[in-house]
């Protein structure tokens, strides 16, 4: 399928997604922090649906990790200090009901230089837990995520060293804080790596990995359930695709949708397949264009099922970020280019209506509140830190207003930057 070009361009036709109303563009933006990080932070984002918002980041360079809340009205709260020995690893997840919130990060014991899962929940009254151990030490842990649902029932997820390999762990938390057992997901004998998670309504976790299987790399999942016992893992992908990156996100019914970079005999695409909610397996379906060298992908998921699906690739025109819609019964849209770039992140409201971000080539960020169909937006002229090589950090809530996360670098200090945040307010009713 030709994919349609140039950012200012509506791709009509089937399950073409385009908002009806005008959307703001993403506003001036604001520091998180006062202080540029020498090797950059590590920003996380959660939203409500009233707007207000959860900011965590992290010292990219070990240190500290911190807290900030922002309001839809544009309000920063006072930093609070979560921890002051942590490795630059971190990640908030946010009930968008109540707003109660898990931040999460990784610890180092200064003495021992091991390494453990610690974890704060925000109460929906804006006072703070006591902090707890989600992992057992390890001496390397990396790769954190955190998820958490509408019913406040969370997941956490990391990649641990067992002594041998690299194997993936969940643990799902209940909406009263009762934590489950630890659950090794992933197979001995292969290191697991690339690590994504999300959680369904019933606050069942779907945790996606990569890992080498033979000659090849493949893209497994594993659901953990809400009582502490792992329910199934299944091998996503094609025995010989050679994936990477596997992104994850889950539907209204309890199921999942996963896309990940495939590499087969030089053909390199996006792919994605549908985990039905009884744990069955949907076809394998191609996403990105054929001829294209596609990578990166993200995925969100409507509250109708429908999906959204961005990722980054090398075409005739260049490296450009492209977008596609898949409908809740498997249908998929046009392909749409957006603009020049890579490192593409996509979020979606509750009509499927997408927020695409992505970074600029030589530096910046760049987003559009109307998926492809652009105009596109600069909202950075610069990105730094380690996060310049990894995706915006980008959440939409259900109304549509969506907040957007980078760093900005510090003049002449190279790797640097200082977490920024810039919002764009829903369309008008």
């Amino acid at each position: 399928m030709k994919p349609c070009l140039a950012a200012a361009l509506v791709c009509t036709g089937l399950a073409a997604a385009v908002p009806a109303t005008a959307h703001a563009d993403f506003g001036p933006p604001q520091p998180l922090s006062p202080t540029y990080y020498a090797s950059g932070a590590d920003i996380d984002l959660g939203i409500e649906d009233d707007g207000d918002a959860a900011a965590v980041y992290s010292d990219f360079g070990g240190g500290g990790v911190w807290w900030r809340r922002r309001t839809a009205a544009g309000t920063l709260g006072s930093i609070v200090t979560l921890s002051g020995d942590g490795t630059g690893e971190s990640d908030v997840a946010v009930d968008p009901v109540t707003g109660r919130a898990l931040a999460v990060w990784i610890k180092r014991d200064p003495a021992t230089r091991s390494l453990v899962v610690r974890g704060r929940f925000r109460n929906a009254d804006g006072t703070f837990g006591n902090a707890f151990s989600v992992s057992s030490t390890a001496q390397t842990i990396y790769g954190l995520r955190a998820a958490m649902n509408r019913s406040g029932q969370a997941a956490v997820a990391w990649l641990r060293h067992d002594g041998a390999v690299y194997r993936a762990q969940v643990r799902t938390i209940a909406a009263d804080g009762t934590m489950a057992a630890v659950g090794t997901v992933s197979p001995a004998g292969a290191d697991a790596s690339s690590l994504d998670l999300a959680i369904d309504p019933s606050g069942n976790a779907d945790a996606v990995w990569t890992r080498l299987s033979g000659d090849f790399v493949i893209t497994e999942l594993a659901e953990r359930r809400t009582n502490g016992t792992t329910a199934y893992t299944r091998t996503m992908s094609a025995p010989q695709d050679g994936t990477s990156a596997p992104r994850v996100a889950t539907d209204p019914a309890g199921g999942a949708i996963v896309v990940w970079g495939a590499n087969a005999d030089g053909d390199q695409a996006v792919r994605l397949r549908r985990l039905r909610p009884d744990g069955t397996l949907g076809t394998e379906q191609r996403v990105s264009g054929v001829g294209d060298e596609a990578s990166e992908p993200d995925v969100a998921v409507d509250p109708k099922g429908d999906a959204m699906v961005a990722w980054e690739a090398l075409t005739a025109d260049g490296e450009v970020v492209q977008l596609r819609s898949r409908r809740a019964d498997g249908v998929m849209g046009f392909i749409q280019t957006a603009d020049a770039g890579t490192d593409a992140a996509v979020a979606v409201d509750r009509l499927g209506n997408p927020v695409l971000a992505w970074h600029r080539p030589g530096g910046g960020v760049a987003a559009s509140v109307h998926g492809a169909a652009g105009p596109a937006q600069t909202v950075s002229a610069a990105a730094g830190g380690p996060s310049a090589e990894e995706k915006p950090a980008l959440v939409e809530n259900r109304s549509g207003y969506a907040l957007l996360g980078w760093n900005l670098p510090q003049q002449g200090q190279f790797g640097s930057g200082k977490p920024m945040v810039s919002a764009a307010p829903p369309p008008a009713p």
